[in-house]
């Protein structure tokens, strides 16, 4: 084996463990958990018709109403699935408040 092949293979392997620390992080793990639940209540949710059925953004009262009420009459399924999304999203922002200039969220 010549020399520049040894070293590709050493690159391809040390490419190869960069990417798996980086897959199997904690924030990158929160973020790919948070993806399936987006695609998940996607599939359990119609956003079209919420946001037809929807009060305008200026009655906050009333949009408070509306989407406890939504939340509180539907399925356990989608409620499980809004809570989980919610929890994420909270941990990964926090992740990333804390991350702050000493690292990047991704390592």
């Amino acid at each position: 084996m010549d020399g520049m092949r040894l070293k590709n293979n050493i690159m391809r392997r040390v490419y190869a463990v960069f990417i798996l620390r980086k897959i199997t992080s904690p924030f990158s793990l929160k973020l790919f958990m948070l993806s399936a639940l987006l695609i998940a209540s996607n599939f359990l949710v119609s956003m079209k018709n919420v946001l037809l059925n929807m009060p305008s953004w200026n009655r906050i009262g009333a949009l408070y109403d509306f989407y406890a009420g939504a939340f509180l009459q539907t399925e356990l399924a989608v409620q499980i699935v809004l809570f989980g999304t919610g929890v994420l999203f909270v941990l990964l922002l926090k992740d990333v408040l804390m991350s702050g200039s000493k690292k990047t969220a991704f390592s």
